[in-house]
């Protein structure tokens, strides 16, 4: 609860280097799944500590939109189409904002279906947050590689109303 993320935030201002990467991982591992909750108390000051380290500021920023900051959001948005950070690191940004459902994500994510460092993110991303992205991913799918194809064909798959449009894309030789 939010006393336990507390303590743990706690814990890491006293930390760092590995030390504190492992306690901010273990909060990312543990928040996994959860859209928005309160950050807990101490987290603007760890947020500043961790402001020196590259890694630290990513999973600051990860741990940022599930406590619904702003900020953090708009970071991991320009951290998923910047072609200077690691597929890594882009990748897990679009998982961030997925998993916060962030707002108007749609046309990032299908902006980023063409990239090929982080299509397959950004095709289960899609997949996941609009009901209405088979267009996006049939239209997609012949500029993709072997393994966004296959990603595209599942995502398609994955719904009953996209599952249609994936087997008439087959019958008209759009989908092999």
């Amino acid at each position: 609860g939010p006393a336990g993320r507390a303590a743990v935030v706690q814990l890491a201002s006293t930390l760092t280097g590995p030390e504190r990467i492992t306690i901010l991982r273990g909060m990312v591992d543990g928040l996994r799944g959860v859209r928005k909750t309160e950050a807990p108390a101490g987290w603007a000051e760890l947020e500043k500590q961790a402001a020196t380290d590259k890694e630290a500021t990513q999973l600051v920023r990860e741990l940022g939109a599930v406590f619904g900051d702003g900020r953090s959001m708009d970071e991991l948005r320009a951290t998923a189409t910047s072609t200077a950070a690691d597929a890594a690191t882009r990748t897990a940004s679009i998982h961030s904002l997925v998993e916060a459902r962030a707002a108007d994500l749609s046309p990032l994510l299908t902006q980023l279906l063409s990239d090929r460092e982080v299509a397959v993110a950004a095709i289960r991303g899609l997949a996941t947050v609009d009901p209405g992205a088979d267009k996006a991913l049939l239209q997609s799918y012949a500029g993709s590689n072997r393994e966004g194809r296959t990603e595209i064909a599942a995502a398609l798959a994955s719904r009953p109303a996209w599952a249609g449009r994936l087997l008439a894309a087959i019958d008209g030789g759009q989908i092999e």
